[in-house]
């Protein structure tokens, strides 16, 4: 019997320190608490709003898994400290899924998200609005007790071609999810993991003083070098006549039994064997053996 693979869900909390991650987890606990509030004085529903697990990952596979049709916003952060400019962050959401808040801010009757299409100026500047809310709320849920300076920028409608980092740059992405009349909106907050991580340090006390640092070692450089990891779907042998009748819609069968794991290889040696997934709106290989 051939083996069902389950999807699988991979985002975590990798690469961030649990100091900075404890702290982004409570900021935006409050956070959520305060966009709550700000949607119940402005319209006459409520929603729910919960955080969404912290994953680190480079600002080019954030980009790259960002729906096609999203909205954006950037919101410089300034807690005010001297040599410290700021976090440059940014905020994406689906269009559809702004949409569907909008839509519901306007007291319509939705059994489900609506369909992309183009917005009237009107919807433009309440989805404008909404972002503005959410940052609003991230800046009054600063844990410390000097106030956070939040500067947002003007609606992006590209927000995936945006040049806020370098796409190799590493990011925090963390989520506030929104549970509305028509469905779960997710909106995601990018954050510079460098900056976010000297800046939290600082603040809880944790930073080493200067005279205290040490140079990077080789092991700490080698250990963040990408590699190039490749997973074999199997191998099929065609004759020519086969090859050259192929068209959109055929079908070539390969020798890799579906209840047999797939291999990984990096550098044409056997790395890990395990089971293909996916991760959002991308294929994903969750490792179940290593050889």
């Amino acid at each position: 019997m051939a083996k069902e693979c389950r999807l699988y869900y991979f985002r975590k909390a990798a690469r961030i320190e649990e100091p900075v991650a404890r702290y982004l987890r409570t900021w935006l606990a409050r956070a959520c608490g305060s966009l709550q509030q700000r949607w119940s004085e402005i319209c006459n529903t409520t929603i729910t709003v919960t955080p969404e697990p912290l994953y680190a990952q480079a600002f080019s596979s954030f980009q790259e898994g960002c729906d096609p049709a999203s909205f954006g916003v950037t919101a410089l952060m300034d807690p005010g400290l001297p040599d410290f400019n700021g976090l440059n962050t940014q905020v994406v959401v689906s269009q559809v899924d702004q949409l569907a808040l909008v839509l519901e801010l306007l007291s319509e009757e939705l059994e489900s998200k609506p369909e992309v299409r183009e917005l009237t100026s009107i919807e433009m500047n309440l989805c404008e609005l909404l972002l503005e809310q959410l940052t609003a709320s991230l800046a009054e849920s600063w844990l410390q007790k000097e106030q956070l300076q939040c500067k947002a920028g003007p609606l992006d409608r590209h927000p995936q071609r945006a040049r806020l980092y370098a796409g190799s740059d590493p990011v925090i992405v963390a989520g506030l999810s929104v549970q509305a009349k028509a469905g779960r909106v997710l909106y995601q907050w990018v954050l510079p993991r460098l900056a976010t991580t000297t800046l939290i340090k600082q603040l809880t006390g944790e930073a080493p003083r200067p005279e205290n640092r040490k140079p990077a070692n080789l092991r700490s450089l080698i250990e963040e070098m990408p590699v190039e990891l490749v997973v074999r779907l199997g191998e099929a042998r065609l004759s020519m006549d086969d090859l050259l009748a192929l068209r959109p819609g055929s079908i070539i069968v390969f020798d890799q039994p579906i209840d047999s794991p797939l291999t990984a290889y990096l550098d044409d040696q056997v790395l890990f064997r395990g089971w293909p997934g996916r991760q959002g709106t991308k294929q994903a290989f969750q490792v179940a053996e290593i050889p």
